[in-house]
């Protein structure tokens, strides 16, 4: 059994946080996402709220240097643990209890932290300077990148706390902000960048549900329908995991040099070999590698020349320079063929090959296990982006009912057809949402995202002047 590395275990728990923000219990097939809102005209003007910051409050300047200063001169605030115990529970408590509690009123009142926020979210970029062009990319920190994630934290249950206020506007200014930080965060290259940024977008929209519950709260339609689609920028990330192997390693950029004879090249072979191992659990002394390199050179040799490469070409290739040419032929090959589906809709990426059984055909085909210790666990990655995409179509579902409420005397629409604004397409199918009415309660219903997944959805709308 495959006993994945510490990146690919990080990378896992993101996707699964990610696409699962709730506990595993609040995620069955049978769970109802129930909302009782009360009906809500269109703003004037219709974009008077926007949920991400318009250009014209827009700066010239570095989103990460203004991120870098919450940190760095509040640093007392972030070790409270008293205080952050409370803001971890804040998401479960009702309202009338973040309105109450002394530490969630200390954590959200006016402060530096929410300055430099603000002042992030209306930066016109963001460049976190990662250095990958300096070191293995493979071995980067990320603490800035975990960092942002308890900002995230704080702006939602600041968010929950304006809305107990009637604090509208400021609850779509933190907003802004919350979703400025997951956008700013995802342009990271970095797909565990890209992960995050996924869930301080569910953290956000989280707490939209909660706000166009509340009788008094205005109508987001055109704000959520506003926000770039996808919010999340996926391809600094992509582009990145592309590059990583050459990136960590740049003599695999040109294993063609003729200059450099078997010495040179055994010592970079053993380089890649030793790191692929320790990724993948396996023994790397040095009778192993050896092993390795007697059983892969006649195999990388045949696999050149069945690839187009003249023969004598091949033979004049050092052992180890052949054995590292033809796994990285073959390691781009699966790369590739997985990773080509992070640039189509999710609907279409259905035919995209299990990565399960890509990586048992590496096993048994790899001299040196690059795809298994190097390939990211990008499916759960393209999975986690749909259902930041679904909740957002959802919750514009939701303010499209309540805008027709508002015309139509409290109504629910009896069918897709009788709403009066666009309606989202289901990002998981790129069809639209299955739509009834049962007893004045709308039900907007989805597949799950494979035909054996359990995370289907079913929401529920209800208007709270509707007789039950």
């Amino acid at each position: 059994m495959r006993l994945p590395q510490l990146r690919h275990a990080v990378f896992l728990l993101l996707a699964c946080v990610a696409a699962n923000p709730k506990p595993a219990a609040a995620q069955d097939a049978g769970t109802i996402i129930r909302f009782t809102v009360h009906p809500a005209g269109d703003p004037t003007p219709a974009l008077k709220h926007r949920l991400m910051p318009p250009l014209l409050e827009q700066r010239p300047g570095n989103a990460a240097v203004w991120y870098g200063k919450v940190a760095a001169e509040q640093q007392a605030f972030f070790v409270d643990r008293e205080m952050w115990k409370a803001i971890e529970q804040a998401d479960e408590w009702p309202l009338e209890e973040v309105l109450a509690n002394e530490q969630i009123q200390k954590a959200t009142r006016d402060s530096p932290i929410f300055f430099h926020l603000e002042n992030a979210a209306r930066s016109d970029h963001v460049d976190w300077q990662l250095p990958f062009r300096d070191q293995p990319y493979y071995t980067m920190l990320l603490p800035e990148t975990q960092q942002t994630r308890q900002f995230s934290r704080l702006l939602a249950v600041r968010v929950r706390r304006q809305v107990a206020k009637r604090d509208f506007e400021g609850a779509i200014r933190s907003l802004q902000s919350g979703y400025a930080l997951a956008r700013f965060v995802a342009e990271g290259h970095t797909m565990v960048n890209g992960l995050v940024g996924i869930d301080e977008s569910n953290a956000m929209s989280r707490q939209v549900r909660e706000f166009v519950q509340h009788p008094e709260s205005p109508n987001l339609y055109w704000a959520l329908t506003a926000l770039p689609d996808p919010l999340i920028n996926a391809r600094p990330g992509i582009e990145a995991e592309l590059a990583a192997l050459e990136l960590s390693f740049p003599f695999l950029q040109d294993l063609t040099r003729s200059e450099y004879g078997e010495e040179y090249w055994r010592g970079q072979l053993e380089e890649v070999w030793k790191l692929a191992r320790n990724f993948t659990d396996q023994s790397d002394d040095q009778l192993a590698f050896l092993g390795d390199v007697v059983r892969g050179y006649p195999i990388a040799k045949q696999g050149l020349i069945d690839a187009g490469w003249e023969s004598d070409r091949v033979e004049k290739l050092a052992v180890s320079q052949a054995i590292l040419a033809y796994s990285m032929l073959q390691y781009e090959a699966r790369r590739d063929g997985l990773l080509k589906w992070l640039f189509v809709p999710y609907p279409a990426s259905h035919p995209q090959p299990s990565v399960e059984n890509v990586f048992a055909e590496a096993d048994s085909e790899e001299i040196l296990p690059l795809s298994g210790a190097f390939l990211p666990a990008f499916q759960g990655y393209r999975y986690a982006m749909a259902r930041a995409q679904r909740e957002i179509a959802v919750l514009r579902m939701v303010e499209a009912i309540r805008l027709y409420g508002s015309r139509h005397e409290g109504r629910i629409p009896p069918s897709l057809d009788a709403f009066e604004v666009p309606i989202p397409l289901d990002p998981m199918t790129g069809k639209p949402f299955e739509y009834r009415v049962d007893q004045q309660t709308a039900i907007i219903e989805g597949p799950p995202s494979h035909p054996s997944g359990s995370d289907s959805l079913h929401a529920e709308v209800r208007f709270a002047t509707a007789t039950p």
